[in-house]
């Protein structure tokens, strides 16, 4: 039996974040790890995480409000 290489297995889809676990860890106060999800989501169209990204930039929860990073997810393409 052939194992996967250490990448393959850490990038696949089973091993992915999903918009869920944004929405525990923003839940749990980490706002990082919420924004490090949801962004990747939101670059590919998630439109729920362009809205929560949207709002934790509108808020400036985890930093200072961020006009630009605003727009880029609330009103993409």
């Amino acid at each position: 039996m052939s194992l996967l290489p250490l990448p393959l297995i850490l990038t696949s889809p089973a091993n992915a974040a999903t918009y869920l676990d944004g929405i525990n860890a923003y839940r749990t106060g980490d706002i990082k790890i919420a924004i490090s999800i949801w962004t990747p989501l939101g670059k590919k169209g998630h439109l729920k995480s362009q809205i929560g990204l949207g709002k934790l930039y509108l808020r400036g929860t985890g930093g200072k409000p961020d006009l630009g990073s605003i727009f880029t997810f609330s009103f993409p393409g």
